[in-house]
Parts: structure tokens; C-alpha cells; sequence
């Protein structure tokens, strides 16, 4: 059986593209690498290497190795870190979760970014409805949010980080596909509105917020189907259903769909960063500051900035 370390010398030569440099880099003899990687290949019984051309060059074989390798080591390498980081005793286990339509608007970098400056802590991710997120921080089941609902409890702080424009998605049948422009939430009345999350405990919600904005700024929907995520109410929409409010970040979902910016300063959805009062403030400290940071870099065009509304935090 092929063994990891065997893995890692051929990565190196294929990396290197050269015996000499690779040994260098690995620190054994040349004659040494070059017997172990003809080992490796009269294991395998094929040709791994072109060693006829100059300077040489990997087989089909050699580079369909090379990528299995480096998705195999770095795997290896995650599980060894897990296991670790399970093991130790003293390591500080931070629970964060976010609502579902955060993950479009730059929350992947955000992850990353956080798991790099908090490596001495354990962070753990998970996905949870908006209408969890309050409870969850209450029982202490997780330790941070990033929500889009603002729970009145004065237990849980709310750090507003960005207000996002709200686009208008329908199906390419509709009336208004074959016009360009912005819309207000009155060009909407009448048409039939597709309301998300569907869930009839949570008060204050996104679904609760859209039917308020239909009901101020419009008259009236001649119908209104309640679903319980995003993409379903995407499907319908592009079914010709009815309308729906995205995120302007979640506007790329789906390429059968038009989109159209609600062009109204009072129909937008925040984004929150929120923890218990008593929490960590050298924690939440640092994860402000990776946000920040975030902004501040070109990364943040994932966030379309001329669709939001940053805030001092």
C-alpha cells in the first residue's frame, strides 16, 4: 500500500519539476529520491515520470497522481488537526452560527479569516433559521451569530455590520422582465408573493418584514404562498408563481430568473453580529477586527458594496 510519505516526496518532485532541487528542498540525497520514486512507480507498476524529456515531465498517470495526492495530504493534514484539537483539553471550543443567506455575501472569507487569527480555539460553524439563532445564543448552545433579525432580549448584543439591498426575482414570462430598471414595492402590487422562511413562531422575521413592506408602500398581493427557504422560493418564482425579495448577494443563484433592484432607502435587510453580553469582549474583539479587515480588502466586491450600507463597529 502506498504510504503518505511516499505521497509527499513525489508531490515535492513534481513541484519541483527537477530531482536535484527536490532532494534540496527535502534535505536527502539525489540518488536517494530518485530510488524511492522508481520504487513508487514499480509499486504502482507504471511510469509516473517522462524522464526522457528535458527537462522532464510527468505522465498522465503522474499528473492524475499529483492532483489525488495534494487533495489526499491535505485531507490527512485537516484530520490530524481535528484529532488534535479533540484530544487537547485546553483548547476553548467556540460555537458560531449564521442564518442561511449570509453564506452568500462573503461569510466564506469571513470563516476562513476567523479560523486563521483564532487558531489557538476550537471555532465550529453551523447553519441555523434566524428564528434559532436568539434561542440558541439564550441556551448557550452557540457562543456568536451572524443573524439578519434583531431580537429585543438585553441579554444578546447586536452589532449592525451592513445593510443589503433587496432585489425583486420573477420569471422571464413576467411583465416587467422585458423592462430594465429599478422597482419600488408598489410596481410589485398585484402580482402574487412568494414569502420566506416560512415559520409562524418567528415574529419580526424576513417573511413577517416583506409582507409589512407590501402592505406600507403597496396595496395589496392577489395571493401570497409562504415556503421555507430561499430556493424554493427562487423555483416558484422562475415557475412563474409569483415574486420574491432576495438579497442583492443572492441574486446569482439562479441564471433562469430576472432580477430588479428595489430602489426604496426603507427595503433593505440587515446583517448582525451578535453574542451574549457577558461573552468574551477580547474574542468578539478580534472577530470585529477580522471583519474589518475583511472589508477593507478587495474580497469585500463579493459583497456587491454598491448594494450596502457599511457601519462603524
Amino acid at each position: 500500500m502506498i504510504e503518505l510519505k511516499q505521497l509527499r516526496k513525489f508531490l515535492v518532485v513534481a513541484e519541483q519539476g527537477n530531482f536535484t532541487r527536490a532532494a534540496e528542498h527535502l534535505n536527502i540525497a539525489q540518488p536517494a529520491l530518485s530510488r524511492q520514486i522508481a520504487r513508487l512507480e514499480e509499486q504502482l507498476g507504471i511510469d509516473l515520470i517522462d524522464r526522457q524529456s528535458r527537462p522532464f515531465q510527468l505522465t498522465r498517470a503522474g499528473r492524475h497522481l499529483q492532483k489525488e495526492s495534494a487533495a489526499l495530504l491535505e485531507q490527512a493534514g485537516r484530520m490530524e488537526r481535528t484529532v488534535r484539537q479533540i484530544g487537547s483539553r485546553t483548547m476553548r471550543v467556540l460555537n458560531v452560527a449564521f442564518s442561511p443567506t449570509i453564506v452568500y455575501g462573503g461569510l466564506p472569507d469571513v470563516m476562513s479569516r476567523v479560523e486563521e487569527r483564532l487558531r489557538h480555539i476550537d471555532v465550529r460553524w453551523s447553519e441555523l433559521r434566524s428564528s434559532e439563532l436568539a434561542e440558541s445564543l439564550r441556551m448557550g448552545s452557540i457562543d456568536i451569530a451572524f443573524s439578519r433579525h434583531h431580537d429585543d432580549d438585553e441579554k444578546i448584543v447586536h452589532v449592525r455590520l451592513r445593510d443589503e439591498k433587496l432585489f425583486a426575482a420573477f420569471s422571464r414570462r413576467h411583465p416587467f422582465a422585458s423592462h430594465d430598471g429599478a422597482v419600488s414595492i408598489s410596481d410589485l402590487d398585484g402580482f402574487d408573493l412568494i414569502i420566506y422562511p416560512g415559520n409562524s413562531k418567528m415574529k419580526g422575521g424576513f417573511a413577517d418584514q416583506t409582507s409589512a413592506w407590501f402592505a406600507e408602500f403597496g396595496r395589496r398581493n392577489a395571493e401570497i404562498r409562504e415556503v421555507n427557504e430561499i430556493d424554493t422560493a427562487l423555483a416558484l418564482a422562475a415557475a412563474g408563481m409569483g415574486v420574491c425579495l432576495v438579497p442583492a448577494t443572492a441574486r446569482h443563484l439562479r441564471s433562469d430568473i430576472e432580477y430588479r433592484l428595489i430602489d426604496q432607502d426603507e427595503v433593505h435587510l440587515p446583517v448582525y453580529l451578535c453574542h451574549r453580553v457577558q461573552e468574551d469582549e477580547e474574542l468578539v474583539s478580534s472577530i470585529k477586527s477580522v471583519i474589518r479587515d475583511f472589508m477593507a480588502t478587495d474580497s469585500a466586491t463579493s459583497l456587491d458594496p454598491q448594494y450596502q450600507h457599511f457601519y462603524d463597529f
